[in-house]
């Protein structure tokens, strides 16, 4: 796809729950009761090759990301990752020998084995 990422590439999400705080007469913490797991969503900055059609390069990205939905994305050859739920591509830097896009991701709350 012509995409790639630094060396020291940094991966960052938080994994995060709906909970409603339940006050109860004569106690003084609340009781947390949890309604749900919230999707995962981190953004990665790729770097893109260059190329003698920057304009079919996104096009045939964006497809590739279209086809994406609902398949597992990994890191570092782990055998678990997460379903793309969602995407969305961001930012576009267009400079000589060093053009960059920013892709948001939103996935499911849990990972998913790929050894089934």
């Amino acid at each position: 796809m012509g995409l790639y990422l630094e060396e020291d590439f940094k991966l960052s999400y938080t994994r995060t729950k709906e909970v409603e705080e339940i006050y109860i007469p004569g106690r003084d913490d609340p009781y947390h009761k949890i309604k749900r797991k919230l999707p995962i969503e981190f953004e990665i900055n790729f770097n893109i090759k260059e190329s003698a059609n920057f304009y079919a390069r996104m096009e045939y990205i964006e497809k590739f990301l279209d086809g994406s939905i609902g398949k597992v994305i990994t890191f570092n050859n782990e055998p678990k990752g997460f379903k793309i739920i969602w995407y969305e591509i961001g930012d576009t830097t267009r400079t000589k020998g060093l053009s960059t896009v920013t892709i948001a991701f939103q996935c499911s709350h849990d990972p998913i084995s790929l050894e089934n």
